[in-house]
């Protein structure tokens, strides 16, 4: 299936993806961003008669059909959409986005499917498959983002290039993880809000994390606090060479691309070396402090007076947004 051009690839699409975003640039930044600047929307391919380029492209979507149930059951629901447009009836070549965020599982395979050869490769319809597999409970909790950056670190490029892919996912985990909330909430008749410290879309999660680093603070004796924004628009970072290479190459027709079309990966790389350097240290240390100084020497950030030595393991937190909408890893 990787193997396919892209023009063979999209013969296989069932539905098509639209979403609105812009492509900015700060200053002098060398790598641009991608601003999302609304909800994913789907719609079915408007034509049944699948006109396929190569005779590559109809005998994969022919194994597709025959090997992915999931694949093979979006097909139909095409068919069945198609159809009854063709018979005079009311129904949208589209489909309402409650029910493509709540509703649609593994709507991901229609839409990309030679990234989706298998039914197991799905990420939206986690439970539903391992239920009918008598491998999770109906009260099993699994997780979307997991799935996903299990492929977006595996050695095919192609999950972390698909901007409007990544953008699908995100859309349908932040639906459902709220609507799950809000659900919770309804159950224990209390405020989502009061339930939502792990949910960093809400007020409380930040004045939540503020408390804590007040805590920090005050049991510390002093401040000792670094902020270190991760995002790929505005930092000039070594790259590991057998991974970024390829992408480092500021000419349109390259192979791979250039940095502006792999956020995701650059977010990744900056928020692990940061980190690892970090957690080798153990924490964030400040000459205002000598009761922490350590035998060996701390290695120093620059002319700062701040180094790294012997407490970043309460004042280190990591409050991290999805690489999915390109946002920014933070680290403070």
């Amino acid at each position: 299936m990787l193997d396919l051009t892209q023009a063979e690839a999209e013969a296989l699409q069932v539905a098509k993806m639209f979403m609105d975003y812009k492509v900015v640039r700060a200053g002098r930044a060398p790598v641009s961003n991608i601003r999302k600047d609304s909800v994913v929307r789907v719609e079915w391919v408007s034509s049944s008669q699948r006109s396929f380029p190569t005779a590559r492209s109809r005998a994969a979507y022919l194994w597709l059909y025959d090997n992915n149930w999931r694949y093979r059951e979006y097909c139909e629901r095409h068919r069945n959409v198609l159809q009854q447009r063709a018979n005079g009836e009311d129904v949208p070549i589209y489909i309402w986005t409650s029910d493509l965020l709540l509703g649609c599982h593994g709507i991901e395979v229609a839409i990309r499917p030679h990234l989706y050869p298998w039914p197991s490769f799905g990420d939206t319809d986690i439970p539903q498959r391992l239920q009918q597999l008598h491998r999770c409970s109906p009260g099993s909790h699994t997780s979307i983002k997991t799935s996903f950056m299990r492929k977006v670190h595996s050695r095919i490029a192609a999950y972390s290039l698909d901007f409007m892919l990544q953008c699908l996912l995100y859309d349908i985990h932040m639906a459902r993880s709220l609507m799950m909330l809000v659900s919770i909430a309804e159950r224990q008749n209390a405020a989502p809000e009061t339930l939502s410290t792990n949910y960093h879309t809400f007020d409380i999660y930040w004045k939540h994390q503020a408390d804590i680093l007040s805590d920090v603070v005050r049991r510390r004796g002093a401040s000792a606090n670094c902020f270190i924004t991760i995002a790929p628009a505005e930092w000039k970072f070594p790259l590991h060479s057998p991974l970024f290479e390829a992408y480092d190459k500021d000419r349109s027709d390259y192979i791979y691309g250039r940095l502006s079309e792999i956020q995701g990966v650059l977010t990744q790389h900056l928020y692990h070396v940061l980190m690892k350097t970090v957690y080798n240290r153990k924490s964030f240390y400040t000459k205002a402090s000598p009761s922490c100084r350590r035998s060996s020497e701390p290695w120093s950030l620059g002319a700062s007076e701040l180094n790294l030595g012997c407490y970043l393991e309460a004042t280190a937190r990591r409050n991290a947004q999805s690489i999915w909408k390109g946002n920014a890893l933070s680290i403070s």
